[in-house]
């Protein structure tokens, strides 16, 4: 696993962005020592969200996460979960996005707005049909400052037995747990860590299709990076002993939902039914806060990559 500290000018090359060059060469990147290793992975997990303004001030409300994920030296993107982008019950476009990196002291950063769509109003983020999956492009220009971080092609999981049934995990990502009355969150400067295992592979294919984790998964998660932790027992039982080893495995796409009784002041809230006349129950949709989390596998996020990548220059000139 290569930890790679990627350039301020890194470029998304997608269509869109095609033509925009780095203001300098991108040079090579040898695995960097840190006294906490974690570090690098949290400075490429971003916040995604939107500015809101509350009185005379704009708050930015945090509604998703996203990875940096470098194709190569010279070419990377935002991947996230595709519903970030589109609702998948009736296909209506997220019209604005922000983004916001982690906090390098604790302080809020600014964020960054994100390009979604062209001139002619069609959107320049890509997908796959077949997946939760998309990447957006990075606002390469915009990003100043700290080198950004990102989760390299060499980092995505290849063997099959590194995804297994009890695998441990850590998840990053910006859970909205804690909200302020204004919707804003104390705790989104930087993503919030969660550890757990995968709960469930397909047996036929644990690589390429998606999979349960149990990682007490909260709204906000969607879209952020699942990494195997390759410290402690494998699938055979042998233990590895060293440092934390992180291999990118997939990315969070959703929680299972559940319904819940509507409780007013005056007790649970109930509708006569139209045909008997009978009193019942009122029930509301609600996230299902249990900790099992569907995760698109890296497999297919590499598959997107490489058709967003294949017919685009490795170099910009």
């Amino acid at each position: 696993m290569k930890k790679l500290a990627i350039s301020v000018f890194f470029v998304c090359s997608l269509r869109m962005l095609l033509g925009q060059a780095p203001q300098q060469p991108l040079p090579p990147h040898p695995p960097i020592a840190q006294a906490d290793p974690g570090a690098f992975w949290r400075d490429a997990t971003v916040a995604l969200g939107n500015l809101v303004t509350i009185g005379a001030e704009s708050k930015f409300i945090v509604t998703g996460s996203a990875v940096v994920v470098a194709f190569d030296d010279h070419r990377g993107c935002l991947l996230t979960a595709k519903h970030m982008l589109v609702d998948p019950a009736n296909g209506q476009l997220t019209q604005s996005l922000w983004m916001r990196r982690t906090s390098e002291h604790g302080e809020e950063m600014p964020p960054i707005q994100l390009s979604l769509f062209d001139p002619q109003g069609k959107n320049i983020w890509i997908a796959l049909p077949d997946n939760d999956l998309a990447v957006i492009p990075l606002p390469w220009a915009k990003l100043t400052g700290k080198p950004l971080s990102a989760v390299t092609i060499q980092d995505f999981v290849s063997d099959p037995d590194d995804v297994f049934q009890g695998a441990q995990i850590l998840v990053l990502g910006y859970p909205q747990v804690f909200r302020n009355p204004d919707q804003t969150n104390p705790y989104s400067t930087s993503p919030i860590a969660r550890t757990g295992v995968v709960a469930w592979t397909d047996p036929t294919d644990s690589l390429g299709k998606p999979f349960l984790v149990d990682a007490n998964l909260y709204g906000g998660n969607s879209g952020g990076p699942v990494f195997r932790v390759k410290s402690g027992f494998n699938k055979y039982g042998s233990f590895n002993i060293g440092g934390p080893k992180l291999e990118f495995i997939g990315i969070v796409s959703k929680g299972p939902i559940m319904t819940a009784t509507v409780v007013a002041g005056n007790g649970v809230v109930t509708q006569p039914n139209p045909q008997t006349g009978i009193p019942e129950n009122e029930y509301a949709i609600v996230p299902y806060v249990g900790g099992i989390g569907i995760i698109e596998p890296a497999s297919k996020a590499r598959a997107l990559l490489e058709s967003v990548f294949a017919t685009l220059p490795a170099k910009v000139p």
